[in-house]
């Protein structure tokens, strides 16, 4: 039982790598698999401090986001890239046409899981109910899965190290052998052990994009249309999970904050992390107004401590090499 994948010589010339967390997928996974629970310690601790800090997108995206079963593929675009504002700009790109089609399949499995009036509006293909998405998705993200982007890249990093170094010394066949227990190669088939599924698919040339993700539950996650580009998303495996703060503690201090301020530190931070972006992405993944971000970038940019290029209409802020070194202290 499960989803086997067929590759052929084209599809091996076409085996990609993520080369960081996607923003979009490290969303909707963490709706599935809340916040990634530790050995021993409980969901509900994640679910109470997700709903904490975004309680109403929390409600509307859980809606759309089941804990099992089906899972629109319009939620996470195969454009969705490592940047959120372009992977949000893709949802909302999506023809209306394929809203209806993906959230009438949620509806007629929704048995135990009652849909929102978004879930509804969004079947009903609406405009309206797709720019609301939208919102919803940066809400949450800037919230829930911005404040923990060093945790993630952290654990990505460390995740994916040892990939690399088998495809530098084994070759492909020994990267595909090791991705994750419940992937497995077999020469020309990936198998991917997803219980209820028994399914093969060929890709005929369109080869894999493989994505490690800190919030993917042990059961790897594919497309559910399989005419999609063929993206694999299974847990990292990392060894520590994080941790929310105990009730009555504050929260983990960034050593910039004291220097820098907090906002501003956090700010030089998604620079250093993302290499490229214009001010309306920063707003999107740290979830404030982009005049805001206008505000602090600037003062880095005083300190010597981000630059800013134009690239063709818009923007882009990078780190100096001291501010790279500052975020790496």
């Amino acid at each position: 039982m499960g989803l086997r994948i067929h590759l052929t010589e084209d599809d091996l010339k076409r085996v990609t790598l993520a080369q960081g967390p996607a923003p979009l997928w490290e969303t909707v996974m963490s709706l599935r698999a809340p916040l990634r629970p530790g050995r021993g310690d409980p969901p509900s601790d994640r679910q109470r401090w997700a709903n904490g800090r975004a309680r109403h997108a929390t409600r509307l995206l859980r809606s759309l986001v089941p804990p099992v079963g089906y899972l629109p593929d319009l939620l996470t675009p195969p454009e969705t890239g490592l940047q959120l504002e372009a992977g949000i700009d893709a949802v909302l790109s999506t023809p209306r046409r394929r809203v209806r089609e993906e959230l009438g399949l949620l509806l007629a499995d929704a048995r135990n899981h009652p849909p929102s009036p978004l879930t509804r509006a969004l079947a009903e293909g609406g405009a309206r109910a797709l720019a609301e998405l939208g919102d919803v998705l940066r809400a949450y993200h800037g919230a829930v899965i911005a404040p923990l982007d060093r945790h993630v890249r952290a654990a990505f990093e460390q995740a994916v190290a040892p990939s690399v170094g088998r495809l530098l010394t084994g070759g492909l066949e020994a990267l595909l052998g090791n991705l994750h227990e419940r992937i497995h190669w077999r020469d020309p088939v990936l198998e991917l052990d997803r219980p209820g599924q028994d399914d093969d698919v060929h890709l005929d040339g369109r080869g894999v994009h493989l994505l490690p993700s800190y919030f993917c539950p042990e059961v790897p996650t594919v497309y559910a249309d399989t005419t999609l580009p063929c993206t694999i998303v299974f847990a990292m495996g990392h060894g520590t999970a994080w941790r929310p703060p105990d009730p009555g503690t504050r929260p983990d201090r960034d050593s910039l904050a004291p220097l820098l301020g907090a906002t501003r530190a956090l700010v030089l931070r998604s620079i250093a992390a993302e290499h490229r972006g214009g001010t309306t992405d920063l707003a999107g993944r740290l979830g404030i107004s982009p005049a805001t971000v206008s505000h602090h970038v600037a003062a880095l940019r005083s300190a010597g401590l981000v630059r800013t290029e134009r690239t063709g209409v818009g923007v882009s802020h990078l780190p100096t090499p001291l501010g790279r070194r500052l975020t790496l202290a």
